[in-house]
C-alpha cells in the first residue's frame, strides 16, 4: 500500500552570511528516507548613500570630501587609478556602513586636469568605482 503524506516545514530567516543545512530523516516501519535541505545565506549589500560635497569638479586647490555608504559586511577601499592626482583615504577597510574621507592635494599643473578612481568593495558585492576629476590650475 502506497500513501503520500505532506509534511509542512517552517524555517526562520537566515540572518547569517553562510548557507545552512538541516538533515531531515523520515522513517515509517522499515523504510528510512533522508533529505538534506539547504537555506541560502543572507545576501551582502553595498551602496553609496551620499558624497559631500558633490564630485562634479574638484577644485585645483584640492580639498576634502566624504563618501558615505551602506554595507552589511566587511568592506575595503582603495585608490585604483590615478594620473597624478595626489589623494589619501581616511580608512582602507572596515565593517558595516561607514563614511570615509578623501583628501585631495592641490593640482599645480596649469595644462591638465587630474583623474583618479576610488574603489569600494565588499564580499559578495559588485565593486563600486567613484571617478574623480580635479580641475587644472589656472
Amino acid at each position: 500500500v502506497s500513501e503520500i503524506a505532506t509534511l509542512p516545514l517552517e524555517f526562520d530567516n537566515n540572518e547569517s552570511y553562510e548557507h545552512r543545512s538541516v538533515r531531515l530523516v523520515i522513517s515509517y516501519d522499515s523504510l528510512v528516507e533522508e533529505v538534506v535541505i539547504t537555506q541560502e545565506a543572507k545576501s551582502h549589500r553595498l551602496m553609496i548613500t551620499e558624497v559631500t560635497p558633490g564630485l562634479e569638479a574638484i577644485s585645483s586647490k584640492g580639498g576634502r570630501f566624504d563618501i558615505s555608504f551602506y554595507c552589511n559586511t566587511k568592506w575595503k577601499a582603495r585608490v585604483d587609478y590615478t594620473d597624478g592626482m595626489l589623494l589619501s583615504l581616511s580608512a582602507n577597510e572596515g565593517n558595516l556602513s561607514s563614511t570615509i574621507s578623501v583628501n585631495v592635494n592641490k593640482n599645480d599643473d596649469p595644462d591638465n586636469e587630474k583623474k583618479a578612481v576610488v574603489t569600494i568593495s565588499a564580499d559578495g558585492c559588485q565593486d563600486i568605482d567613484i571617478h574623480l576629476a580635479q580641475q587644472r590650475n589656472e
